[in-house]
């Protein structure tokens, strides 16, 4: 795919994995490493319209 790019590519950083089929589920929590710098809130309305709607203080 690198090579099908237009222009000229001087640098590029390449990961090759093994090919993995997506309905084995690995059980491995790939977020896990973040766990310490994430907040967990309760009660927290995360969904598109709370997202984007503006609240009186803002």
């Amino acid at each position: 795919m690198v090579a099908g790019l237009r222009g000229e590519v001087r640098e590029a950083i390449v990961f090759v994995e093994e090919p993995v089929d997506p309905n084995a589920g690995t059980g491995e929590d790939i977020f896990a490493e973040m766990a310490p710098f994430t907040v967990n809130v309760g009660g927290a309305d995360c969904s598109r319209e709370a997202i984007y709607t503006q609240m009186e203080e803002e």
